[in-house]
């Protein structure tokens, strides 16, 4: 029977009309469950699976963070593969300097010479070059997150005629700790040598550096390298040449002597100078004349009196 709009209202109104039926279901859920939560039997599962999913974010996080670590590491790593740390010029092979044939010295630059704390940096201060040989002490370091290898050293630069006018003479007073290799400039573009352990110095026993080792260095690991230049026959001016391998590749990396190059000289033979001056630990320290029989060779004082 078709309800009216009145008689619908009038329902609403009686609080005690009936009902209306219940309409009954085959998918009634009775499983127990706590207030607005999962199925108490589901809740174990739960558990377990987020167990599972925060060990396996744990595992994930550890095997990515150093992953992306490294790569943002690469990415924003800047600068030459080998970091230089220190340049420094030593008198391990004692303070010798040379000048040109124009170089003339009195009495009073000699009393001014030796009263300076720094002979060597004085004598260089007046243009003199170092004779004979150079020893270069490199504080070198990796600079790349995956290590770098030195795989060569090889001098860059020219010779000429050497200085022939004025000598200073001051022999070596000690020696350094360090690895030492050989640059020979007279027989110029060739690798660094060494000697290897037990070789007579006399003889020349020398091998390719490099044939023989490489240097490997890890990020931030330090490693002193002791170089010593040298020439029999010129004066020359070089920087340092080095080959390294960088992430696969072979790159060159150049070093100099603070923005210039390292200078060394022939010492000649005694009797081919202007003037010739004996100092360090062969005169007492201060630098004095040489006397005939040192430059001669001959038994004899090789100090010389002060100039007037």
């Amino acid at each position: 029977m078709k309800r009216t709009k009145k008689s619908r209202k009038a329902e609403a109104a009686d609080p005690l009309a009936p009902e209306p039926a219940a309409v009954a279901s085959d998918d009634r859920d009775d499983t127990p469950r706590k207030p607005g939560g999962k199925p108490l039997w589901l809740r174990p599962v739960t558990w377990v699976a987020g167990i599972i999913v925060a060990a396996l974010g744990v595992a994930l996080s550890n095997l990515l963070v150093p992953f992306f670590g490294g790569f943002l590491e690469r990415a924003t790593t800047t600068g030459e593969p080998v970091r230089v740390d220190n340049v420094r010029i030593t008198d391990l092979g004692g303070n010798s300097f040379a000048f040109p044939d124009s170089a003339q010295f009195s009495g009073r630059d000699l009393a001014e010479l030796n009263s300076s704390p720094d002979p060597a940096a004085w004598l260089e201060s007046r243009g003199g070059v170092r004779a004979g040989a150079l020893w270069i002490q490199l504080t070198v370091s990796g600079n790349r997150p995956d290590g770098v290898r030195i795989l060569d050293l090889k001098p860059a630069g020219s010779c000429s005629t050497p200085h022939a006018g004025t000598l200073f003479v001051s022999p070596p007073a000690g020696g350094e700790n360090a690895q030492m290799v050989f640059l020979h400039l007279d027989n110029f573009g060739a690798s660094a040598t060494y000697r290897p352990e037990g070789a007579d110095p006399m003889a020349h026993e020398e091998r390719p550096y490099f044939l023989d080792k490489t240097i490997s260095l890890k990020k931030d690991e330090q490693f002193v390298l002791l170089v010593m230049l040298d020439s029999k026959k010129s004066l020359c001016s070089v920087e340092l040449d080095f080959t390294v391998l960088d992430a696969g590749k072979t790159v060159s990396q150049r070093v100099s002597n603070q923005g210039a190059p390292f200078t060394v000289t022939a010492e000649l033979s005694r009797q081919a100078w202007q003037q010739t001056f004996l100092g360090g630990v062969m005169c007492t320290g201060d630098f004095v004349p040489a006397t005939d029989a040192w430059l001669l060779d001959q038994p004899g004082d090789p100090c010389g009196a002060p100039l007037p």
